[in-house]
């Protein structure tokens, strides 16, 4: 791993902790925004991929939960262990 993609998984990792304060104070919208901007920055980060769609479920986004839901469920299991470290 080299520095640009640790910066690069910081910066995803600072987004998402941001959005999981946001989806707690359920502050929905943006949550969705943070989780979204992190997600663009790691397409595997399943962790916040779940907790957007976590995030779209509380909001009775079904549809919208059960794609992210499958994603992170498809997303690299070591990626998650590496990122959420």
């Amino acid at each position: 791993m080299n520095n640009r993609q640790i910066e690069v998984g910081a910066k995803a990792r600072e987004l998402a902790r941001k959005a999981e304060k946001y989806r707690l104070q359920k502050c929905y919208d943006k949550a969705l925004i943070e989780f979204s901007q992190a997600i663009d920055i790691e397409p595997d980060y399943s962790w916040a991929i779940a907790h957007r769609g976590e995030v779209y479920r509380q909001m009775k986004c079904y549809e919208k939960a059960l794609v992210d839901f499958n994603r992170a469920i498809a997303s690299p299991a070591k990626l998650y262990g590496k990122i959420t470290r």
